[in-house]
């Protein structure tokens, strides 16, 4: 609804909003990937992304590493990899947020590859 109010009041495009956003914070992008996968493979899986020691993902050092909602990689630049499972179906998540596009991907790449599905 504020969205709505911001177009109705400024006259600006949703686009155009989102290019005075990016002026103000600088742009970010976001994307994820989902994966169905045996729900044997769940615990390895787990292991995998718990016994892995990670410094740096896409070329940007790890910042942090928290497992409150999954298994989330906080980098220096302020990117970040969350990787986690869904509560109710043997899907697995892979979620992204970084300046730029191609970031995304190499993030999503990398945990794709962590995790070892496809």
């Amino acid at each position: 609804l504020y969205f709505l109010d911001l177009i109705v009041s400024t006259g600006k495009s949703p686009s155009q909003l989102l290019d005075y956003l990016f002026s103000k914070v600088g742009p970010h992008y976001y994307n994820r990937r989902d994966f169905h996968f045996p729900e044997s493979e769940r615990q390895k899986i787990t292991s995998r992304i718990s016994g892995a020691r990670i410094d740096s993902i896409a070329g940007t050092r790890v910042a942090g590493f928290d497992t409150v909602d999954g298994f989330r990689f906080t980098l220096t630049d302020g990117s970040w990899l969350l990787i986690r499972f869904s509560g109710t179906e043997p899907l697995l998540r892979i979620y992204a947020e970084t300046v730029s596009q191609s970031g995304v991907d190499k993030i999503l790449d990398f945990g794709q590859e962590l995790t070892g599905v496809s």
